[in-house]
């Protein structure tokens, strides 16, 4: 799931990427997706402002929660 976020002190639009991890083998998939984007830089790849896994307390088969900031661009 991704979803348009603000910086409240920069008024500054991000992407949110949300990945719900089911498993080790998820977080593992999900952690390695965020070193690509971290590792490689090129114009045509959505580069990584910030990342953070947190655990999931209230859902009932997820164990934790990837969440990617990216910057946000306009279609024009």
């Amino acid at each position: 799931m991704i979803d348009l976020v603000e910086d409240r002190r920069t008024k500054r639009l991000y992407a949110l990427k949300r990945i719900l991890c089911h498993s080790e083998a998820d977080e593992r998939d999900a952690a390695r997706e965020v070193q690509y984007m971290t590792t490689f830089h090129h114009p045509n790849l959505v580069p990584c402002e910030a990342d953070i896994t947190l655990p999931v307390k209230d859902h009932r088969t997820a164990i934790s929660e990837l969440l990617i900031v990216m910057p946000f661009y306009r279609v024009s």
